[in-house]
């Protein structure tokens, strides 16, 4: 999900609170984000989409809800489509293994886990690309490496049950928004 990150930035630049505040203020909303979804296409609808021509959406906002809960809401959706994808390219995935900036937050982990119902693994080194490109160097070397031999787990995070079954409900809710969302941007309603 290429703009994970980018959009937890902009509600960042936007509200004039840090990262890492809006981060630790969505882990005290509940699962839902207090009815806002968000899908989170600032850069169109990546994976499992493809659709450059959807854009972001925040659905469900009311004069009760800040920042917390369009935080809460974007990670929520970026989680959904991270479940979305799985679900097409690889149904019968194990487990399922984070990296880049988000890999080291606990809510990150934590969400991904029970939106996608399959434990989070994160490793020693979240920078996936330099972990590959050490894999490919190996490989070319002659040298008998797997991942891990370069970069070992260094947690695994479990669903919570709870959440699971509360995330069921949300999903349900986001995919009729992503229905209705990319059949508007078709039809040139952005």
């Amino acid at each position: 999900m290429s703009t994970a990150g980018a959009a937890v930035g902009w509600l960042s630049a936007l509200t004039g609170r840090s990262h890492d505040a809006l981060l630790a203020d969505a882990a005290a909303v509940e699962p839902g984000a207090r009815g806002v979804l968000a899908l989170p296409w600032f850069a169109g609808a990546r994976a499992p989409w493809w659709r450059a021509d959807a854009h972001a959406v925040f659905a469900g906002l009311s004069l009760a809800h800040g920042p917390a809960e369009l935080t809460r809401a974007v990670l929520e959706g970026v989680a959904f489509d991270v479940a979305r994808s799985l679900e097409l390219a690889a149904p019968e995935r194990a487990e399922l293994a984070v990296a880049g900036g988000g890999a080291g937050d606990d809510l990150w982990r934590g969400l991904l886990a029970a939106v996608a119902s399959l434990p989070v693994v994160r490793r020693t080194v979240d920078d996936a690309a330099s972990v590959g490109a050490r894999l490919v160097v190996g490989h070319a070397l002659g040298e008998s490496l797997g991942v891990n031999d370069v970069n070992p787990v260094a947690g695994r995070e479990t669903p919570d049950a709870p959440l699971v079954t509360a995330y069921r409900e949300v999903r349900a809710a986001s995919d009729t928004a992503a229905a209705a969302a990319l059949t508007w941007s078709r039809s040139d309603g952005w």
